[in-house]
């Protein structure tokens, strides 16, 4: 059956085909709010997932699964886990030692094994390691370092484990870095300032 609403003018066709749409939407279903693309997260921090979650009965019937994709939603292999709350929609999640500038988040509502809702984040977010903050971030030693003067590749050692940062305190791979000013940080403690002219 049809029925023609006037407003304004402006004539609306509704048409009702035996499903109910007083909420213009389903009975159940997810919607992932946060992170939901252009977060800037850095590791071992935490950041508060969050989602609006709409089924009849209680919310803390359900069960919430939560999972990490580092390549822009091709796959979720890394479960997500954290203390949920149902009631408010959140999550504490304390954020993993994994770097990508392509993140997104994966919530998948299910009860009794059947899945009654899905979302992901609608744009990728960046993780990576902790930059300069005014509250700490990457240590840089109160001692003098001396500046490296290089304008060819960056060698490091092979036997060490070795970061390099850029000025900002972010990670940056040691063939990709263009002329600037770099530390260079070996098993754990940064060593030398190194700059490149070119």
């Amino acid at each position: 059956m049809n029925k023609f609403v006037h407003s304004i003018g402006l004539i609306v066709l509704i048409t009702i085909l035996n499903v109910d749409i007083s909420y213009g939407r389903s009975d159940q279903g997810v919607t992932l709010l946060c992170p939901n693309g252009g977060e800037e997260l850095f590791w071992d921090s935490t950041y508060t997932i969050r989602w609006w979650f709409y089924a009849p009965g209680n919310p803390n019937i359900y069960d919430y699964l939560l999972s990490l994709s580092i390549d822009g939603g091709q796959s979720y292999p890394y479960p997500i886990t954290g203390v949920v709350n149902p009631d408010s929609g959140t999550m504490e999640w304390i954020i993993p030692q994994i770097s990508s500038t392509t993140c997104r988040v994966l919530i998948q509502v299910d009860s009794a094994g059947v899945n009654v809702g899905l979302d992901v984040s609608d744009g990728n977010f960046t993780i990576s390691e902790t930059g300069v903050e005014e509250n700490g971030g990457l240590n840089i030693p109160n001692t003098r370092i001396g500046a490296t003067i290089i304008n060819g590749p960056l060698l490091l050692p092979k036997d060490q484990e070795c970061n390099v940062f850029d000025i900002t305190g972010r990670v940056v791979m040691p063939d990709k870095i263009k002329p600037g000013i770099y530390f260079i940080e070996i098993d754990g403690e940064i060593t030398r300032k190194v700059v490149k002219i070119r």
